[in-house]
């Protein structure tokens, strides 16, 4: 069974310094021949490669293991069927504006936590809209 989603996802890494460093990757999990596998693709470095049903920790690249080369090629193509990485690079690059507004408000407002704010009741927008699906 396939665990992957054409166009995404795709993360991004930040420094502890604030200062940005992109590294785009996506990640496929598939069956093959009744094993199951899953690899990580970075772009423009080297892909990790794991037999989840033989080590669920993932602690055993097997991507430069020549026993599993048709694995690694095989995922590596589905992978890159849509893959766009200067236009996510782009993407990306655009969102990076927004993210120093957000960093310049969490250094002024001083949030108890930078992920997460707490949820008063009138802040639901969704009590706006019909309880029913739209048509």
């Amino acid at each position: 069974m396939d665990q992957y989603t054409p166009g995404g996802p795709e993360r991004i890494w930040e420094l502890d310094d604030g200062e940005r460093a992109i590294c785009l990757q996506r990640m496929i999990r598939q069956d093959i021949d009744g094993e199951a596998w899953k690899l990580i693709y970075y772009h423009g470095e080297a892909p990790q490669l794991f037999n989840l049903s033989q080590d669920p920790a993932e602690q055993h690249d097997l991507a430069q293991d020549a026993d599993f080369l048709h694995i690694r090629n095989h995922l590596t193509a589905q992978v890159l069927e849509s893959w766009k990485p200067e236009e996510i690079r782009q993407i990306l690059s655009d969102k990076q504006v927004d993210n120093v507004i957000m960093r310049a408000w969490a250094q002024a407002g001083h949030p108890v936590e930078q992920h997460r704010w707490p949820l008063l009741p009138e802040m639901n927008h969704l009590r706006d809209y019909p309880a029913e699906p739209f048509s």
